[in-house]
């Protein structure tokens, strides 16, 4: 009896020592493996075309210090990153430079409802501070003691866009590209009829159905509504930025 109670706890042990070794034996369970892929990053696109070669800058300063030494030249291709106000882009280049460049038209063919905005206020704004100025039949353009009415426009757009417009107004009128009456934005220039002239006289649209201009000495340069006699003798608008 001893002997057969002996023999079944010699097989019970080796059971138990057998399932304990198959068990330790068992391959580790794998862990999942994610299929999570990384974010495709985005592509940038160099979307703007320098004009005319220009100095990427440091700073929105004409004075700061330049980024590279040498300008870059026409055809280069930018990224705009922002608008910084009505006369610089913050960009980078093809090389990975990030800096500032001259936003006026000349420089690069890069615009927006943005940039569009911050210029003519810009101009308007400018204009504004020769209220009151007399004006004078044939002035001389390279001074701001006085204006006639295309004088007055040409030297608004060369100060603040670096657009340089013919002297007199019917040759004016024939830059930029026309727009209809509901089409004008601010600093669309509108021409009409004087002096028997089919166009013998520019105003910059101000928006709101004003327009900034001068012809008579008793007012200067001044605002006025764009209705009336105005719009009688309108003729056409012209686009330049």
């Amino acid at each position: 009896m001893i002997k057969r109670n002996t023999a079944l706890l010699s097989l019970l042990i080796l059971s138990l020592c057998s399932g304990g070794a198959a068990h330790a034996a068992a391959p580790p369970l794998k862990q999942p493996v994610s299929q999570t892929k990384p974010a495709a990053q985005p592509v940038l696109i160099y979307e703007t075309a320098v004009l005319q070669e220009v100095t990427l800058r440091s700073q929105p300063d004409a004075a700061s210090d330049p980024v590279k030494e040498k300008m870059l030249p026409a055809g280069t291709k930018v990224h705009v990153i922002s608008v910084t106000d009505a006369l610089w882009l913050k960009v980078q280049t093809e090389d990975n430079l990030t800096g500032y460049l001259s936003a006026k038209p000349k420089f690069t063919d890069y615009t927006s409802a943005s940039l569009v905005q911050k210029q003519a206020d810009a101009l308007l704004a400018y204009g504004r501070t020769f209220n009151g100025t007399p004006y004078e039949f044939g002035a001389s353009p390279g001074q701001t003691g006085t204006f006639d009415c295309s004088s007055f426009v040409k030297r608004l757009f060369a100060d603040i866009l670096s657009i340089e417009l013919p002297r007199v107004s019917y040759v004016q009128a024939m830059q930029g590209t026309e727009v209809g009456l509901d089409e004008l934005r601010p600093g669309d220039l509108l021409f009409f009829t004087s002096r028997g002239l089919p166009i013998g006289h520019v105003a910059i649209y101000a928006g709101n159905n004003k327009m900034l201009h001068t012809y008579s000495p008793k007012e200067g340069v001044h605002t006025e509504a764009f209705d009336g006699q105005w719009k009688t003798r309108f003729v056409t608008a012209r686009r330049l930025f």
